[in-house]
């Protein structure tokens, strides 16, 4: 009898790895419908493993399902409760549902399971900027660059703090720090474009930019800001090209229009200027950019 027990609890080994093996290379070649199914079938069969709740997990806040993403997370901390990972992907599904105390909750429960992991305090930074707790976000940013000196999402973060602050010496310091860890990336650029812009160096500004879209050719938000210092500079056809180029590559974009609009009325073409205001209206019937407009200004981008 033992014997039978014995084989029996081979088979259900095999079968444990053979699903389990086939959910993490489907998942791994990105092919989500069947690791989904493979997830799925692996815990009908009455097995457990934490990275098959965790990966489970993941593809259905990815997939918006975030009630059962968060059953499923639970679940797996309920029978894994020391796995640091389980309550940072539980803190990234609390932010998607806006529940910002709770993401803070979890991902502080993470870091005193793990206290070495650079992109739990990056996490709890972006959920400090939520909050609008500047100084606590720049201090988690900065904890994270103590562990991972070289990630460059924390300097990029601090870099957008420090530029809503209006403190553009510090932005810059950051933002060229994430720039000499990563010289191709674009949204260290982009922002070192907005503090050249606020410095009122238009030329400087329009060089970043410029540098932002080389590397990043599918840039909407970059080609606005583009369209703002070439009307600056008194180059506004250049700057209505620009700003079109933005609104087609993101037709919803509600900042582009209300920036195309004020350089058509610059321009002289009123009847688009209105147009543009209209669909303004369309996209955002609550917004007062169409009906009484605000001063303009560069997006700023931060890492999320």
């Amino acid at each position: 009898m033992r014997g039978f027990e014995d084989l029996s609890k081979s088979r259900k080994n095999l079968l444990k790895k053979e699903i389990i093996s086939k959910a993490f290379s489907y998942h791994s070649e990105g092919n989500i419908i069947e690791a989904e199914k493979s997830y799925q079938y692996f815990l009908d069969q009455g097995f457990k493993d934490p990275r098959v709740f965790s990966n489970y997990a993941i593809i259905l806040k990815e997939s918006s399902k975030l009630d059962e993403a968060l059953a499923l997370i639970n679940q797996s901390i309920k029978i894994y409760p020391k796995r640091a990972d389980s309550y940072s992907i539980l803190s990234d599904i609390f932010r998607s549902l806006d529940r910002f105390e709770d993401a803070k909750r979890s991902l502080n429960q993470a870091i005193k399971i793990n206290p070495n992991n650079a992109n739990y305090y990056l996490n709890l930074g972006i959920i400090y900027m939520e909050l609008k707790l500047q100084i606590k976000a720049i201090d988690s940013f900065e904890k994270a660059i103590l562990i991972d000196p070289k990630l460059k999402e924390a300097h990029i973060n601090i870099a957008s703090i420090y530029i809503s602050l209006n403190n553009l010496y510090n932005a810059k310091k950051s933002i060229k720090k994430a720039i000499k860890i990563n010289p191709g990336c674009a949204i260290a650029y982009y922002n070192l474009s907005r503090i050249y812009f606020e410095q009122d160096n238009k030329k400087k500004a329009e060089k970043a930019i410029l540098k932002a879209i080389e590397i990043k050719p599918f840039y909407p938000q970059a080609y606005n800001n583009l369209g703002i210092i070439l009307k600056e500079l008194d180059r506004s056809l250049e700057a209505e090209i620009c700003t079109r180029k933005a609104i087609e590559m993101d037709e919803n974009y509600v900042e582009a229009y209300y920036n195309l609009s004020n350089i058509l009325r610059f321009i002289g073409k009123k009847d688009e200027a209105l147009a543009c205001s209209e669909k303004i209206m369309k996209l955002r019937p609550w917004s007062i950019i169409g009906s009484y407009g605000l001063n303009q200004k560069c997006d700023i981008n931060s890492i999320s």
